[in-house]
């Protein structure tokens, strides 16, 4: 399928999506329930099939927001966005958010990767971006710092924030917005690429109610952050 002088091919990038790194200017230490966003935008800037949203799942990547209260490990405490990096270049001021590799396994035998409780965001095909923010409050800043905690800091401290380039990444996309023609839809397991075997031709997913995923690999992703750090400032 090619678009623009034939810059697709069926072995090239179907899309190409841009993402972007910002955060909270200030945290406050007289606010308890402050919080530190940090947030990424997404915008689809290339594309095979111009002028269609593209919905992908977010498990495991950095754009995986997680209830506070599920009871999983989140991507920052995977590795999603490093250290909390001191400005003053002194690494016993840096604040760890964690840094595990867990492995989760489901007991869902669905078909429906909805039924399996994945998380999906749909990325808009006509421009506009979407957007996912991961809130921070107090108690998940300090969860993993170790000894490090809010009491050691002081106004006026900058801290730096990366995005980890190998969360730019989805298990699993499709064509198509949740909210309208996939709102119905039962996304299936099944995505085309390598190690999944013949895509399933059972007489229950031709009914036009299933939607198969495309190629993981051919989504292409670019970090645009300007200088790749963004940073915030510690108030009173």
């Amino acid at each position: 399928m090619a678009s623009n002088g034939n810059y697709f091919s069926p072995s090239a990038p179907q899309a190409k999506i841009n993402v972007t790194l910002s955060s909270s200017p200030t945290l406050s230490l007289s606010d308890p329930n402050a919080e530190l966003h940090i947030m990424l935008t997404l915008k689809v800037v290339a594309s095979a099939e111009e002028g269609r949203p593209i919905t992908i799942c977010t498990d495991l990547s950095a754009f995986d927001v997680l209830d506070e209260d599920c009871g999983l490990i989140d991507v920052l405490a995977r590795g999603a966005f490093g250290v909390l990096r001191s400005e003053s270049g002194d690494t016993s001021k840096n604040i760890s958010l964690g840094l595990f590799h867990v492995r989760y396994f489901t007991d869902s035998t669905s078909s429906d990767l909805r039924e399996r409780d994945k998380r999906f965001i749909t990325i808009p095909g006509d421009g506009s971006s979407a957007r996912v923010v991961h809130k921070l409050r107090w108690e998940r800043i300090f969860k993993y710092a170790g000894r490090r905690k809010r009491e050691d800091l002081v106004p006026g401290e900058r801290f730096k924030i990366a995005l980890n380039r190998r969360f730019l990444k989805t298990t699993w996309w499709c064509w198509g917005d949740l909210e309208s023609d996939l709102k119905d839809k039962h996304l299936h397991v099944w995505h085309a690429g390598p190690f999944m075997g013949p895509k399933p031709e059972e007489d229950t997913f031709k009914d036009g109610s299933w939607v198969f995923g495309e190629d993981p690999r051919l989504l292409a992703w670019e970090d645009v952050t300007e200088g790749r750090d963004v940073s915030f400032e510690i108030v009173e």
